[in-house]
């Protein structure tokens, strides 16, 4: 797996990417200065170490063993980063790979191909397209994973649109793609130290420190949501069209939501 994000463009079109769907339902002008005009989204420890176990995980599923100057030489991409310590990334990886390798992994089947990237080009709409990578697919399902501070009982809506979109895309060239299913991956939390630990049993050494996890979560599709997720894409496509003719409507189609968690 390369560290590198696929950038394919389309001259004329707007990539809309299933993974960053979830960026326009929490916050559409932020959305739009990302997907649309481009402005780069600020990286931060938590996107890192998820991208990291993603390499692991394929890596290891292909049948090689991940390479850690690959990874440092990653990590080196963001030594301008106040918020991205490298210790605490590579420890916080290290550990959930442990858990991961030696407890998870060996209970899980073999997926059937890993982080292919998929498009799909509407004849409807000249101004935009889809495309992304998914993670992996098993059978008739699609599947991503997720690292997060905490185990989802079940799959998120923003990450159900994400899996949705894909599943779409895979069966308009010739799949039967017929479920979706995320990989919950709790990453293991140092925590932060204790004042009042004194090396006895009385008080723990750190307080808010969680062990590594992770569970599968899986869901038939529902053809109703399926249709609410399409329309909304299409939806995305009409608006792009009418601000690429008219710049006055971008603020009324994609607003400002001072609530985004999308930052």
């Amino acid at each position: 797996m390369s560290f590198e994000y696929n950038d394919k463009k389309i001259e004329g079109r707007i990539r809309i990417s299933p993974s960053g769907m979830y960026n326009y339902y929490d916050n559409p002008s932020k959305w739009y200065k990302s997907n649309v005009l481009g402005q780069k989204m600020s990286i931060n420890s938590q996107m890192v170490i998820g991208t990291l176990i993603h390499h692991r995980l394929e890596e290891f599923y292909n049948g090689r063993v991940h390479n850690l100057d690959d990874e440092v030489e990653y990590l080196s991409r963001f030594k301008d980063n106040p918020e991205i310590d490298d210790w605490e990334v590579i420890e916080t990886v290290d550990k959930t790979w442990e858990y991961l390798y030696n407890e998870f992994i060996p209970t899980m089947q073999k997926p059937d191909s890993f982080e292919e990237f998929i498009e799909y080009v509407p004849a409807t709409n000249p101004d935009i397209w889809v495309g992304g990578s998914y993670d992996y697919l098993r059978g008739n399902t699609v599947g991503d994973y997720k690292t997060a501070n905490s185990i989802a009982k079940e799959i998120k809506t923003h990450h159900r649109v994400q899996l949705y979109i894909y599943a779409w895309i895979l069966n308009q060239s010739g799949h039967s793609i017929d479920s979706i299913e995320c990989v919950y991956i709790q990453k293991w939390t140092k925590g932060k130290p204790n004042p009042k630990y004194d090396g006895s049993t009385k008080y723990k050494e750190f307080l808010g420190s969680k062990d590594a996890q992770a569970v599968i979560v899986k869901e038939e599709i529902d053809p109703e949501f399926m249709n609410v997720v399409l329309q909304d894409m299409k939806n995305i496509g009409t608006m792009i069209s009418m601000c690429k003719q008219d710049e006055s409507l971008v603020p009324l189609f994609f607003r400002t939501n001072l609530l985004s968690h999308f930052s």
